[in-house]
């Protein structure tokens, strides 16, 4: 289905790249550190409610 409104757009004339940062502990911060931040934040995710899609009884 083809919508009859003008684009409001214009495509890209140059492709920009943007890079991510590198996954990894900051500078300073001990890889253990770093290590029990990421443990966490996966348990909040996992106990996120809003996450739990299929637990159904």
């Amino acid at each position: 289905m083809t919508s009859k409104r003008p684009r409001d757009w214009t495509p890209a004339a140059t492709t920009k790249l943007t890079r991510l940062p590198a996954n990894g502990p900051k500078p300073g911060q001990s890889t253990d550190a770093w290590l029990w931040g990421k443990t966490k934040a996966a348990e909040r995710l996992i106990d996120d409610p809003s996450t739990k899609l299929n637990d159904l009884p």
